[in-house]
């Protein structure tokens, strides 16, 4: 045990040095079906900007009924080159000397899938969200006024229970939409309107 031990911790050690000298992706490193062993830095560049995203959309349902669609140049979402060549080279680099090692080890072995990291305009985004919960069906309404300039009246609109949607939620699944089926379900929640505050009604008066 103590030989086969002793071999491991030699193996480890010559992998270590091997790998302070290497400046190039490991060997079984997939991204997009392409195998990236050996290529460097500007040679993944190359193959991560032959591959980036084309234009997608995406079907918004409520009750299994479109309301909506969204193309990702909308909110631009698209693959953020230099986190995901960060992300390739990072493997087997990224931990401590014992993990880095064995992820080496394992991808000598087996191929290692490599996934892109993803981005958005995150304002886009918000805007989008709130278009999406204007064109909900039996939307909830809250409490209201405005003041008639002719009749110099206060008008208060009563709102109505309804439909709305959790933001963050939708958001994060509208993200992982544009990577897998391309559909999102709305998560609908009834919500009783929120009543006008007294003091804000005043200060406008």
């Amino acid at each position: 045990i103590l030989v086969i031990l002793l071999d491991i911790i030699i193996l480890f050690g010559i992998i270590a040095s091997i790998n302070k000298l290497n400046d190039k992706v490991y060997k079984n490193i997939i991204y997009s079906d392409i195998d990236l062993s050996g290529m460097n830095y500007q040679q993944v560049a190359n193959v991560i900007e032959q591959n980036l995203l084309k234009e997608i959309s995406i079907s918004i349902r409520q009750d299994n009924n479109e309301i909506y669609s969204i193309n990702s140049q909308e909110i631009e979402f698209e693959i953020d080159v230099d986190k995901t060549i960060k992300r390739i080279f990072d493997y087997g680099r990224n931990s401590n000397v014992i993990i880095n090692n064995y992820n080496i080890l394992k991808a000598m072995m087996f191929k290692h899938n490599i996934e892109p990291v993803y981005k958005n305009n995150s304002d886009k985004l918000d805007t989008v969200i709130k278009n999406i919960d204007l064109s909900l069906t039996n939307r909830k309404e809250d409490d209201s006024f405005t003041l008639d300039e002719k009749s110099h009246k206060l008008i208060i609109k009563r709102g109505v229970t309804g439909n709305t949607i959790n933001y963050n939620i939708e958001k994060e699944k509208i993200i992982n939409a544009f990577t897998t089926n391309k559909l999102v379900n709305l998560e609908i929640i009834v919500k009783e309107p929120s009543e006008l505050n007294i003091e804000e009604v005043s200060n406008f008066v």
